[in-house]
């Protein structure tokens, strides 16, 4: 008896298979129009014989419902004889731009303060600038802090007082962080 078990399985799962590809290449219900009286009437078409177990149903065909309206009629943009953006793209561009840049700065500013809040805990010492935080010593808590808009860091002094470092981009440009 065990050795027809896996047989029986198997059986079973190939008429499952058998049953939902028979599901899927079925031929669409779609209503057959009514036969006028000078044509004869259609043979009956016949079906394709499935093999599955009685307690397997064949999935239903999926029903399709008739679109309600037309669709709308698409007219292409003009294309650009110039290949560049407009305007309005443009000032899109630089906007986004910029606060990438600005997001930039801001976590050099953050890691220059979590930096100098642990040279301050660790040394026991109440200010830190840059050189004490930045390098490649192996006592230096950054090794190297990538200028985003052309901003100097090296003036940066942080104490256990401030609440916040600001920094001035060339461009004017003023990039605060709230400590």
């Amino acid at each position: 008896m065990k050795k027809d078990f896996p047989s029986i399985g198997a059986g079973i799962v190939l008429g499952l298979l058998i049953a939902w590809l028979a599901g899927l290449f079925a031929a669409p219900s779609t209503p057959a129009p009514a036969p006028s009286a000078a044509t004869a009437p259609a043979p009956a078409a016949s079906k394709p014989i499935v093999l599955a177990p009685a307690s397997v149903k064949p999935a239903a065909p999926p029903v399709v419902a008739p679109p309600t309206a037309a669709p709308a009629p698409v007219t292409p943009a003009a294309p650009s004889t110039s290949g560049s953006p407009s305007a309005a793209q443009q000032a899109q561009f630089d906007q986004v731009r910029q606060q990438s840049r600005v997001k930039a700065i801001t976590n050099n500013l953050r890691q220059l303060s979590t930096a100098a809040q642990q040279y301050m805990l660790d040394k026991g010492v109440t200010s830190a600038g840059y050189y004490d935080l930045v390098g490649t010593d192996t006592d230096n808590y950054i090794r190297n802090v990538s200028p985003v808009m052309g901003e100097d860091y090296t003036g940066i002094y942080i104490t256990q007082q401030d609440t916040q470092i600001m920094i001035v981009t060339p461009d004017g440009t003023m990039v605060t962080y709230n400590m």
